[in-house]
Formats: structure tokens, C-alpha cells, sequence
């Protein structure tokens, strides 16, 4: 609590401190290589787990933690996290803003827009020759979590996702095109009693 506001200008060259930061770690470390940055919307870390129990052991993975931006809601951290910056109080969240900032950003740093896709709620893997900065946003278990009473709820909606979502599956094909696959999430999730 005391140091989280250090973190908005914090270095992202070892690595990302917070989501805002992702883009420029990203850029730093992997500019020239082909990244699908995969965005997991309120994705605790037990759900992460239970897609990472399923990695095939070809699966060369490095993890590390990454801080929400407060307050914990997909407007303000995805936002961060695709415009590479701190939130903008007028910004309206929707699939084809985030779009936007995605281009923009890598635009900004010198690719051309021919070589940028964002999907929202799908990853079409196909037509990837060109491909070399790809953003993937899937909202699913945002939703599940929403609409959950309890963990044994969203454990048992967690798994289904995973099966039908085919996201291992996917994610080997990005993998097996040449991609750098980073798998993230704006926000997290926490069973709580509302205070009201």
C-alpha cells in the first residue's frame, strides 16, 4: 500500500511492475521478435494455474507477477495496460478502442499497421505471415466470475472454459507460428461479501 504509487514510474526493463508497464517491458526485451500478448479479463491466479497444470512440456515458460492498476476494473487496468500509460479518465472501454491503442502504440514505435491484429473474445490463428504484434482479449471468465456464487461454481465453470475455449490448443498453434506467447491478465479476482 505504501508503495504502489512508486510503481507507475517504475522500470520495465527487468520487468513489468504493473500493467501499464507490459508494452514497454515487451518492446524492450522483444521488439524484433513475433508477440501474441494474450489478455485473460479477471483472471485470478488459481485459474492461471489451473491452464498452466496443462502446458505440454514443450512449453518453455518463465513467470513473475504484475500489479493491477487500482481500482482493480477492466476500464481502468486494460485501458493502462494497452495504452501503455497511465489510464485516461475519458476513455470509453470497448473491443475497438482497445483496437486502437494497441495499433497505436506499436505504431508509434515504428510498425507498420499491416503487421498489427487485435481479437476480442476469439484467436484466429490464421493469415499469420505478417503478423508480428498480436493482441488476444478473452473476457469468458470475467463473465463466469461475475455471474458465480462461490469458488466450487467458478472452479467448475473455470474448467469448461479451459476445455472449450481450446486455449492450450491455441496457443501452441501461436507458438508453432513463431510467436512469443505472453499470457496475462488486467485483473484479478476475490470472493468477497459486499460491504451494502
Amino acid at each position: 500500500e505504501q508503495n504502489y504509487k512508486q510503481l507507475f514510474n517504475s522500470s520495465a526493463l527487468k520487468k513489468p511492475k504493473i500493467v501499464s508497464k507490459i508494452l514497454d517491458h515487451i518492446t524492450y526485451s522483444h521488439k524484433s521478435n513475433k508477440i501474441a500478448l494474450i489478455v485473460i479479463d479477471g483472471m485470478s491466479f488459481w485459474q492461471y494455474n489451473n491452464i498452466k497444470s496443462l502446458y505440454p512440456s514443450s512449453f518453455d515458460c518463465n513467470e513473475d507477477f504484475t500489479f493491477s492498476w487500482l481500482p482493480s476494473i477492466t476500464q481502468l487496468s486494460r485501458q493502462a495496460l494497452f495504452r501503455g500509460d497511465f489510464p485516461d479518465k475519458e476513455y470509453v472501454q470497448n473491443p475497438k478502442n482497445e483496437e486502437k491503442l494497441w495499433q497505436k502504440y506499436w505504431i508509434n514505435k515504428g510498425i507498420d499497421k499491416f503487421e498489427i491484429r487485435y481479437n476480442h473474445d476469439k484467436i484466429d490463428t490464421s493469415n499469420l505471415d505478417r503478423i508480428t504484434k498480436f493482441a488476444i482479449v478473452l473476457k469468458d471468465l470475467d463473465d463466469k466470475m461475475h455471474s458465480s456464487t462461490d469458488y466450487t461454481d467458478l472452479k467448475g465453470l473455470t474448467q469448461n472454459w479451459i476445455e472449450r475455449s481450446e486455449i492450450i490448443k491455441n496457443i501452441a498453434e501461436l507458438i508453432e507460428s513463431g510467436f512469443m506467447v505472453f499470457i496475462t491478465s488486467d485483473h484479478g479476482n476475490i470472493l468477497t461479501n459486499g460491504w451494502r
